[in-house]
């Protein structure tokens, strides 16, 4: 009776009491911020890397590891400013800190942090199943001794289960002060990854790192009283699986500018410009009237952009993907004193009216450029609008003393100096404008006057020579007549020659479709093959011993063609598939070699030919398509089993050598040989001297013209060289580094 009373005692109280209550968190919370939140890869290593830049870090370092399966390792370094204890403690390890929001400024370089409400630090979970966080930061009161105060923390997300107090699961800290190390900054190593990586995920996260970061460089580093200007932000990226990838990412994507403007003032106004469009020499242009003097000295830098695939060719972003990129980081800035003044280049800004121009359609052009204008249709309708253009803009406080930054630091003044300004970049864009509608109308020219046949030309020349008769004499006229209808005669007889060939092209185009589509049936009368043969051997496992025997062999013989098959397969992939013609790669050549040689296979042994395949297996080719690689080859290899086939010894090998320079790749054979005198002709069309084979066919004598195109698209060359015995033909290919 006595306990039952003082629950009723107990229960009456609580229900009467006042108090405090206070929130708690599941440790489920981290799953819902980090898997769910962060979603994709890229996104997650995309805040990593923003903490890093946050930090002040000038170069972050970004490494996959043994990660085409699960359990591998990514670790993410930079050589930013660090994280004290102190700071690990009560901001990394505080969730929805406040840290950012108080202080959006960088200390040393004055950057606007890019990262927000802790979300790096849930990346981390979704990209690992562990974390270990080392930190390096300068001691208080110990910078000038050399100390450092070094922070390890250790995580293991498994233990952040849902149903556990987050504040009660410990990370182990090991803390300590350290001499003599080279720089500041933090190490994120995620260990055990919880993804596999392909090929297409690599591409995919090194796209969008390429657009994460600003692809316009800082100025060169200067110093600056008690500060460093902002040099800039670069990501190195690693993948011993993906070796293509590697290098630095950011800069890669100005190379794809059309052009690249300069302009500079001198102290007294005058402006000088130079235009550099790619593949073209240096243009300069001096305006004769326009002058300046309330700039002062000023000098900018332009990159000008037109957004076609192929000025984006090897690249890890295509033209849709920068577009994209000068949307959100296109436009004009401006550094004073070696510092971004907002709002200049940030997207919607339209200080210079280049967007307000090009949208009004305006087509006037200054005195100054008039002459230059002629020459092109109403130029200034290929105006750029701010997403073509990547530029900067540098002035200082003392050759600029004209041009004052605004009280707040958000703006510069609105004055005639800044009028000035504003103008003198601008005549460097219209110029820029008009000598690339110069280009285009020149090309458009260019291009009328090849697309006129010989014989076009001839009649033209016929008519105007017929029309001067009276004035050259009828004597001559008649010489000159005659000479031009024989060329017609000749031209006519050579194209009726070449009727032949470009039938042969078409047919070959046109066996191109069906060859897809036979590579489709292919697949398909591949698997009943491999059903048919299972099934087969679970019958034979009901037959006697003697059948059992018998049928084994013939099932042997059956797998045996389905090999086969598989590898013809195989190199209609190497050929047709999509991945292999998308997007340039360094592609390892011994696989690619072995993959070509094993169609051939059933060939070989049949007609007894030795096959090596001597290329070392790290050796990769520059940037190019594998069907390129995949077709050079091909072409190698049949040449040489023709060549052969009727020879005592039958042996043919790859080799190949490389270095910074370049590669080179040999096909080598005991066949009949070549004979030296003809060696350039053989890499011309239709030029055949080949024997009809009785599974390759009559040749076309277009393998080696095929070779020796692809090689030359990347500047390299295809010849052949005088073999070593017992050899007697060689066959060698090189292309150059890029």
């Amino acid at each position: 009776m006595g306990d039952k009373k003082a629950i009723r005692k107990s229960t009456a109280t609580a229900r009467r009491g006042t108090g405090e209550l206070h929130f708690d968190v599941d440790s489920g919370l981290l799953y819902q911020l980090g898997e769910e939140l962060v979603a994709k890869r890229w996104v997650a290593l995309g805040e990593l890397i923003k903490n890093a830049y946050d930090a002040d870090a000038t170069k972050v370092a970004v490494e996959l590891r043994n990660v085409s399966q699960p359990g591998g390792m990514i670790v993410i370094s930079d050589n930013g400013s660090g994280m004290s204890f102190n700071k690990i403690r009560d901001c990394w390890m505080r969730i929805a800190t406040t840290d950012k929001a108080d202080n959006p400024i960088s200390e040393q370089y004055a950057r606007h942090r890019a990262g927000a409400k802790g979300i790096g630090r849930f990346a981390c979970r979704r990209l690992a199943s562990r974390l270990v966080l080392t930190s390096r930061c300068h001691a208080p009161g110990a910078k000038r001794r050399g100390w450092m105060e070094e922070t390890i923390v250790r995580f293991d997300w498994e233990e952040f289960k849902k149903g556990k107090r987050i504040q009660e699961i410990a990370a182990s800290y090991e803390r300590r002060l350290v001499k003599n190390l080279r720089e500041t900054g933090v190490t994120l190593e995620l260990l055990d990854t919880r993804d596999t990586w392909s090929d297409e995920d690599v591409q995919t996260l090194h796209s969008n790192l390429l657009r994460l970061i600003s692809p316009f460089p800082g100025e060169p580093k200067k110093r600056m009283s008690s500060k460093e200007r902002d040099p800039g932000f670069d990501v190195e990226f690693t993948a011993e699986e993906f070796p293509e990838y590697t290098g630095k990412i950011s800069g890669h994507f100005l190379r794809a500018a059309r052009a690249v403007l300069k302009g500079n003032i001198t102290r007294n106004g005058r402006a000088t410009y130079s235009l550099k469009f790619r593949g073209k020499r240096t243009q300069k242009f001096v305006p004769k009237a326009s002058r300046f003097p309330k700039v002062g000295a000023a000098r900018f830098v332009v990159h000008f952009f037109v957004y076609r695939k192929e000025y984006f060719a090897g690249l890890d972003i295509n033209a849709s993907g920068a577009r994209g990129v000068g949307r959100d980081e296109g436009g004009v800035h401006v550094y004073y004193d070696h510092f971004r003044v907002p709002p200049y280049g940030d997207p919607g800004d339209d200080w210079l009216n280049l967007d307000e121009d090009r949208a009004r359609r305006l087509t006037d052009t200054s005195a100054e450029l008039g002459d230059l204008a002629k020459q092109a249709r109403r130029p200034m309708l290929l105006l750029p609008g701010n997403n073509q253009v990547f530029g900067a803009v540098y002035l200082s406080r003392f050759a600029n003393d004209s041009i004052r930054v605004t009280l707040n630091r958000e703006r510069l003044q609105e004055n005639e100096a800044f009028d000035q300004l504003r103008m003198f970049v601008r005549l460097g864009v219209n110029w820029m404008t008009v000598m690339h509608a110069r280009a285009l109308a020149e090309r458009t020219e260019e291009k009328k006057r090849i697309s006129k046949s010989p014989l076009d030309l001839l009649t033209q020349a016929r008519d105007k020579v017929a029309d001067m008769a009276e004035e050259v004499g009828s004597e001559k006229s008649a010489e000159v007549l005659q000479a031009i209808d024989l060329a017609r005669e000749a031209i006519e007889e050579e194209r009726e020659g070449h009727i032949g060939e470009l039938s042969m092209l078409r047919v070959l185009a046109s066996t191109g479709t069906m060859i897809v589509v036979f590579e489709h049936e292919l697949l398909g009368i591949l698997q009943g093959l491999r059903e048919g043969h299972s099934n087969l051997r679970t019958y034979v496992r009901r037959l006697t011993q003697e059948d059992r025997v018998k049928f084994r062999a013939v099932l042997d013989r059956l797998q045996g063609w389905i090999e086969d098959a598989e590898h013809q397969g195989e190199l209609l992939g190497l050929l047709l598939a999509k991945g292999s013609r998308q997007r340039r790669r360094r592609l390892a050549i011994w696989p690619v070699a072995e993959s070509v040689s094993q169609s051939f296979s059933r060939y070989m042994s049949e007609a007894s030919i030795q096959f090596d395949n001597k290329i070392p297996k790290r050796l990769r080719t520059p940037p190019m398509f594998e069907c390129e690689l995949g077709a050079i080859l091909m072409n190698l290899i049949t040449n040489a089993l023709k060549a052969v086939r009727r020879a005592k010894e039958r042996r043919i090998a790859f080799e190949a050598s490389g270095d910074q320079k370049g590669i080179s790749v040999r096909c080598l054979d005991t066949g009949v040989g070549a004979s030296a005198q003809k060696w350039e002709d053989y890499f011309k069309p239709f030029v055949s001297e080949s024997e009809p084979d009785p599974i390759l066919g009559q040749g076309t004598g277009l393998g080696l013209k095929i070779v020796s195109d692809l090689v030359d698209l990347y500047g390299g060359e295809a010849s052949f060289m005088k073999p070593m015995p017992p050899w007697r033909t060689c066959i060698e290919i090189r292309i150059p580094e890029i």
